[in-house]
């Protein structure tokens, strides 16, 4: 698998914008630490198996914990998203260990950025409780045009 040809190294950029190919869905991650990020364009570029997510980040830091964040930009086929960050994460998870040597905890991130979000709590709940078990992964919901800070994001998980 070759990130480099889809990696973009962003080090000294205070807010990273990703949108989809319509620019209708956007999500901002704020880093304030200039922490340096991977962006790496997963669909439409990393050749995969299958459906595949947007975007993946990833943070390796010494002193932080390996982070990989999937990233699903959506209108509102909010159950494609899940199929798509499986899929993605079943498909690059050794590789990404292998391209990155891992040797630190890795902390795993799934957002799906929506327009329209048609499921109810109680399904979201499930897929979340799911994505942990399965993926060792936190599932985030979030609308279009939302931001997350990156340096609380990775502290409040480093536990």
């Amino acid at each position: 698998m070759n990130f480099d040809e889809c990696k973009e190294i962003l080090n000294d950029k205070n807010k990273i914008v990703l949108d989809d190919k319509k620019g209708e869905s956007k999500f901002y991650l704020e880093n304030k630490s200039k922490l340096s990020i991977n962006k790496i364009k997963v669909d439409g570029c990393l050749k995969i198996e299958g459906k595949q997510c947007d975007y993946l980040i990833v943070i390796n830091e010494t002193k932080k914990p390996f982070t990989e964040i999937y990233i699903e930009l959506k209108g509102c086929r909010v159950k494609d998203a899940l199929k798509q960050l499986e899929n993605t994460i079943k498909q690059l998870k050794n590789s990404i260990k292998q391209h990155f040597s891992i040797q630190s905890k890795i902390i795993r991130f799934c957002y799906i950025i929506y327009i329209r979000c048609p499921i109810n709590s109680t399904e979201i709940q499930n897929h979340q409780k799911k994505f942990k078990k399965q993926y060792q992964a936190t599932l985030k919901f979030k609308r279009s045009n939302s931001t997350e800070n990156l340096d609380s994001l990775i502290m409040k998980n480093n536990t």
